[in-house]
């Protein structure tokens, strides 16, 4: 079943490609009917973290502009989550290994709490027009810089009431901040897709 879906992917690829000119057969070969900046793509901020969104461009731009930094702000709040689900999971690993078993409110659940405040201090750094399979988007990305993504880490850790191992805390952090959350937030993003 999966080998027919493929073929017959392939096959409408190989179809749509043939039926359009070069020039939009290149296009759709680079991006995939995407036209939009790089900075919605690959949103990032060095050391913070940032998140963009787009929505279908109407005929008022101010409008269109807000649902777009809603969009990247509710994205950066997600990411936030699914991070602090990864320290949820990276501390119940640690703590397994120990013995006896400690209390405390979970850090994803300290972190929605956290975060909705934190977001009214995300700034939006991008905004610009792009187009997705013809149709026009306004997209916006927000960001968190690096100082505010440690103090949030900092509050989260606080908050949650667990004691932690200093080196395992600066771990933990790392994973924050870094691409395996990230990947994690794909995953889940997946899912809830299906």
């Amino acid at each position: 079943m999966k080998r027919q879906l493929g073929v017959s992917l392939v096959s409408a690829l190989l179809l749509s490609a043939c039926a359009a000119s070069e020039k939009e057969a290149e296009q759709l070969d680079t991006n995939h009917g995407f036209d939009v900046p790089e900075w919605v793509m690959v949103p990032s901020v060095p050391g913070g973290l940032a998140a963009a969104s787009c929505v279908n461009a109407s005929n008022n731009f101010n409008i269109d502009k807000r649902h777009a930094e809603a969009g990247a702000r509710s994205a950066l709040a997600q990411s936030i989550n699914v991070k602090a689900s990864v320290m949820d999971r990276s501390y119940s690993r640690l703590n397994r290994s120990e013995s006896g078993t400690q209390t405390g409110e979970t850090f994803e659940t300290v972190a929605k709490s956290i975060s909705e405040v934190r977001m009214q201090r995300s700034q939006i750094t991008n905004v610009g027009m792009g187009k997705v399979n013809g149709q026009s988007q306004v997209c916006a990305m927000a960001v968190i810089d690096e100082s505010l993504v440690a103090s949030l880490f900092d509050d989260v850790v606080k908050q949650a009431g667990v004691p932690i191992d200093p080196q395992d805390e600066a771990a933990m952090y790392e994973e924050f901040r870094t691409q395996k959350a990230m990947s994690e937030l794909e995953q889940e993003l997946e899912r809830l897709m299906q």
